[in-house]
This record gives structure tokens, sequence and C-alpha cells, in this order.
């Protein structure tokens, strides 16, 4: 923990994932910042709305 802080969320998360071929394209694409910052902060937030459901 006190060397890599960011492995103990990385081992966290690719212990919840299945094993099998996607689970290491998950984990090239899994991005941990340390700290409060991130180079993501100056993009807006994009809201998502839920299309009706169609409930027989």
């Amino acid at each position: 923990m006190a060397k890599d802080s960011t492995e103990v969320i990385r081992k966290a998360v690719l212990r919840m994932l299945p094993r099998n071929k996607l689970r290491d394209d998950r984990d090239r694409k899994l991005r941990i910042f340390s700290g409060g910052e991130h180079p993501f902060g100056d993009k807006p937030l994009e809201s998502f709305v839920m299309p009706p459901r169609q409930v027989r």
C-alpha cells in the first residue's frame, strides 16, 4: 500500500471480473488516478435520460 496505492484498487477490481478472454482488455482500459485530480475534470458531464419502458 505504501509503495503503490493504486495497485490495491487494481487488484480488487480484477478479482471482481470473471476470468475469461475479456479480462485482460478490461484491465488495460482501467484507469486509476491517485489523489483528487484527474485529466478529465474540464469535460462537462452528459446527463443520461432513460427511455420510457413499454410494460404490458
